[in-house]
């Protein structure tokens, strides 16, 4: 390119550099600022159905369900088992801490009336060491029952605290704690946890052959013991109510509790299935998991499944996952970018 003799000095030039060089700077610096903004726009049009996409395998003979599933995703389990040929359905989860959750309202029963020690006239004493999870700052509220008769009523709050009573009597027959104020509200469940129980010292866990959980009014039909130690047994309990046979049924537990629990149930569910696949003429699984973990649990149930059984993923909806909108609410941006991050760590690391 020739140069004007009026822009020959070395001054004159430096300028006219510049007024060359400055469009294609600002055309980078524009650069740095659209395309971020188009990966976002594409993030987020795409991420959810992406995380939350079904894939089932057509002539799949075999259904796990995820026991953490709530009740209605259970009930669609149900839905999804009866109207294909399943041979049989698993449940996968973690083992329970002894404490015992009463996610829903109403009664955790004790029955003594066999148990001489407690038939004889004197005075009890009563400690139930419990504690909650709140909604809007209100804990759940307790009241202990022996023989029907109320005996304590109280709040709890969000630390592990023993409430104590004595009760004069000639017999205990039945000790029951009522969770009165169950709520679920703004992303916020409340729960009461029930740790221990003790009559006169003696320490009743709450996971015990003798004790029931009668969910809602009591003596409905909403009753299951309580003597069952992980998700996995609970969500076969579940099932086993809502009316598919028992030999249909397989619980598989995971051994750890705490970190990467559902990388452990989908490697649990691959050593129990390395020792009876054979047995049990495997043709096919379908994973059942609810909204954006779906992705992630298909993966992971994948890698620990031998290659030559396909395996698909059916994802459910719920109250509880987001939607096609998620990025209009703060639970749903929460929830979706929470298991982005997840699934990029389940992918490569």
């Amino acid at each position: 390119m020739l140069i004007p003799s009026y822009l020959s000095k070395k001054k004159h030039l430096n300028i006219y550099k510049y007024n060359i060089h400055y469009p294609q700077k600002k055309v980078k610096k524009l650069l740095w600022i659209i395309l971020p903004l188009i990966v976002l726009i594409v993030y987020a049009l795409n991420i959810y159905p992406f995380l939350s996409d079904s894939h089932p395998v057509e002539n799949a003979n075999v259904l796990v369900a995820e026991g953490w599933l709530p009740p209605d995703l259970l009930d669609k389990a149900v839905e999804e088992f009866e109207s294909k040929d399943y041979e049989f359905i698993a449940t996968t989860g973690v083992p329970f801490l002894p404490e015992f959750r009463m996610a829903y309202g109403g009664y955790l029963i004790y029955d003594f009336s066999d148990q001489e020690k407690w038939q004889i006239p004197q005075t009890y004493t009563l400690e139930v060491e419990a504690y909650s999870t709140p909604v809007n700052n209100e804990y759940a509220e307790m009241a202990l029952f022996i023989n029907d008769s109320l005996v304590f009523e109280g709040f709890t709050n969000e630390s592990a605290q023993i409430y104590k009573t004595k009760v004069e009597t000639n017999r205990i027959d039945s000790l029951a704690i009522l969770f009165k104020n169950d709520a679920y509200a703004d992303d916020e469940d409340r729960d009461l946890i029930i740790v221990n129980v003790r009559v006169n010292g003696k320490d009743l866990p709450p996971r015990s052959p003798n004790v029931i959980y009668d969910r809602g009014r009591k003596g409905g039909n909403d009753i299951y013991s309580a003597n069952f130690n992980s998700v996995a047994e609970e969500a076969a309990l579940e099932l086993q109510r809502r009316g598919i046979p028992k030999d249909k049924i397989i619980a598989v537990p995971t051994e750890e509790r705490e970190i990467n629990r559902t990388y452990n149930s989908a490697l649990a569910f691959g050593n129990w299935l390395d020792k009876h696949a054979k047995q049990k003429n495997i043709k096919g699984i379908n994973v059942i998991s609810m909204g954006t973990h779906s992705r992630r649990s298909w993966i992971l149930f994948k890698k620990h499944i031998n290659e030559e059984i396909p395996v698909g993923i059916i994802s459910l909806k719920t109250q509880y996952t987001p939607d096609n909108d998620w990025w209009k609410t703060s639970y749903g941006i929460q929830r979706v970018l929470v298991e982005s991050v997840k699934y990029v760590y389940t992918l490569f690391l």
